[in-house]
């Protein structure tokens, strides 16, 4: 009997092991805190893609307020807002192509004009000027944001299964964030 017992508690053991992976955890806390862990996520990439487009573009001097203010950003405002929208596109009867048309079309520019107005007013520029700089910077950041992203979200839409799709989304966002810094920090 004593024995039956041992080789149950391993077996026991066994089990919770596999089910204690990273991965695992990770799900986790993604179904129970899906805002709080896609924030940090993002804000860690954007943070990163900053740092990277620093790098890449030869800078002397990290600019260190930039990346917290784009991990700002991403955390409060592009997470819960990509969330949200992400969802009324996966439950909406849209073939691929509708869903690839009206986020690119329809939402990027306007999502996109969100972030750049932020990222301004957080950078202290005046209010009364923020406008006319967002409409300035606003097209050529779309052009280059259609040739990355419209690809990317077509397989992000048609073949990533939902609770993962800000997953690589953001993972995808690390070489965007490169880009959309190096296109911020020429617009200054």
């Amino acid at each position: 009997m004593m024995s039956a017992d041992r080789k149950s508690e391993k077996e026991v053991g066994k089990g919770d092991e596999k089910k204690n992976t990273l991965f695992t955890q990770y799900k986790n806390l993604l179904t129970r805190y899906p805002l709080i862990i896609n924030g940090i996520q993002a804000a860690v990439i954007a943070g990163l893609g900053v740092i990277l487009s620093q790098v890449i573009s030869g800078a002397k001097v990290f600019d260190f307020r930039e990346v917290r203010i784009m991990m700002a950003i991403n955390f409060a405002y592009h997470t819960p807002i990509l969330i949200w929208f992400g969802k009324i596109l996966s439950n909406s009867k849209l073939s691929l192509l509708a869903k690839v048309i009206v986020d690119q079309l329809f939402f990027s520019p306007v999502f996109t004009a969100g972030i750049i107005s932020m990222r301004l007013l957080l950078l202290g520029t005046d209010i009364n000027s923020i406008p006319s700089l967002v409409i300035s910077i606003v097209p050529g950041a779309m052009f280059y944001s259609w040739m990355f992203w419209v690809p990317a979200k077509a397989f992000i839409l048609g073949y990533v299964p939902v609770m993962y799709q800000f997953l690589v989304n953001n993972a995808l966002g690390l070489i965007w964030n490169i880009i959309f810094a190096a296109i911020l920090s020429n617009s200054k």
